[in-house]
């Protein structure tokens, strides 16, 4: 919990950034390592991932100065919000598969190496693998709907952490992203 307000502003930095990314001059970032293969005109195939222990991810630093490291490393974010609608319009999971692998090498032959949601019914066990496969990091999404009552306070919390619980140790996620858009709610409420 030491590190909540840290890795709470980390958050916020890091959907800002993703946001700005593709505007603003790179100059400051290790350089981005072109793809091994020239791209392909159709959707790679891609194997299953590997099984791979979940990374140990830290925030470390002070006086608004912070690194984010995975396993021991500098992680830089190169980052791109992924709010796709592939769930709610009911397509099958081998459909999704494909668009996903699709996205996902468009996405790694442009750099990206991070993704970021809205909606967490979209970012399933399925987006992870595929993001796994591609080598992405997911921040994994909840958007916070504000409540009225211990009741509702209690059953989120606890929606939250078997959430958290079922995905934690997968690979391919980086954080978790509780929250977006918290601002400006009803009567002059202000959740952030």
């Amino acid at each position: 919990n030491r590190l909540m307000g840290p890795a709470v502003a980390l958050v916020m930095v890091a959907q800002a950034v993703m946001v700005l990314l593709p505007f603003m001059a790179d100059r400051s970032l290790p350089p981005v390592q072109p793809p091994a293969q020239p791209p392909v005109a159709s959707a790679p195939v891609v194997t299953a991932p590997v099984p791979a222990p979940a990374s140990v991810v830290q925030v470390q630093g002070a006086n608004h100065q912070y690194q984010l490291l995975v396993d021991g490393q500098p992680y830089y974010m190169r980052g791109i919000g992924y709010n796709v609608h592939y769930v709610r319009e009911g397509m099958s999971d081998e459909a999704r598969a494909q668009r996903y692998d699709a996205d996902f090498a468009l996405m790694r032959e442009r750099g990206i190496n991070t993704i970021l949601g809205w909606d967490h019914t979209e970012f399933d066990r399925l987006l992870l693998d595929r993001a796994q496969a591609h080598d992405l990091r997911v921040v994994m999404p909840y958007w916070f709907r504000m409540g009225d009552s211990a009741e509702w306070t209690a059953s989120t919390m606890a929606w939250l952490k078997d959430w958290v619980t079922e995905y934690r140790d997968h690979p391919a996620v980086l954080m978790w992203g509780i929250g977006n858009e918290m601002e400006g709610h009803a009567d002059g409420q202000n959740a952030a």
